[in-house]
């Protein structure tokens, strides 16, 4: 979309490049099928490219069971760099509109009246190219799965539990801070589910909070 602007052109700037000088504006960059959106469950996902933007993706049939889908090019006459800039907040929008030809693609946008309402914007921050992932404890393991039984009279009273393992992290803070002398802290997070599936797992207790129902 391009019916927000600002009026003037300010430098874009992310990790210390330069990449022109551009009017403050939504642009459109990316068009897809529903074909391409997925379906899990109480919500649908669909990973943006981050290298692949202004591109428009066309549903043109199915082929053993998987839909396929031509690109093409959506106009991008300013230059405006055609992938997602590291360390940049980005604000996001979306919207709903007909299916369009491969010809006819950029007139579909024109006529509004085949356009959804736009959604709430959300925002983001892509990551700068010179940070590193968190390390992940690793040999994660259940060292012992027990049950405490406690008779008190004609009570009986059964508590399972099971105890954990983990190595701890080695953090290099000059990898995320400037300034290393500032208070640091690591916490370490525990979810867990009843299935693999990776959207299934919750949060059941956290270094952060040493009153919570999990012993650390």
């Amino acid at each position: 979309q391009s019916e927000i602007e600002t009026g003037n052109n300010p430098e874009l700037i992310a990790d210390g490049k330069s990449y022109g000088q551009f009017p403050l504006k939504y642009r459109r960059v990316l068009s897809v099928s529903s074909k391409a959106v997925r379906d899990v469950g109480n919500r649908l996902e669909y990973t943006i490219e981050g290298f692949n933007l202004f591109k428009y993706e066309r549903f043109i049939g199915m082929s053993d069971g998987e839909p396929q889908f031509e690109k093409h090019d959506i106009q991008n006459e300013e230059g405006y760099p055609d992938f997602l800039l590291p360390n940049t907040v980005y604000y996001l929008q979306m919207f709903t509109t007909g299916a369009a030809g491969g010809e006819d693609f950029e007139e579909t946008f024109k006529e509004l009246e085949k356009l959804s309402d736009k959604s709430v914007i959300v925002s983001f921050t892509t990551r700068s190219v010179r940070e590193i992932d968190v390390p992940l404890p690793i040999n994660l393991r259940v060292s012992k799965n027990d049950a405490d039984v406690l008779i008190d009279g004609e009570n009986i009273e059964i508590s399972n539990y099971i105890e954990m393992q983990f190595d701890k992290v080695n953090i290099n803070w000059s990898n995320y801070l400037l300034d290393t002398s500032v208070e640091k802290k690591i916490y370490y997070d525990i979810y867990m589910s009843t299935r693999p599936d990776i959207n299934s797992f919750k949060l059941i207790g956290t270094t952060e909070d040493l009153d919570g129902d999990l012993l650390f």
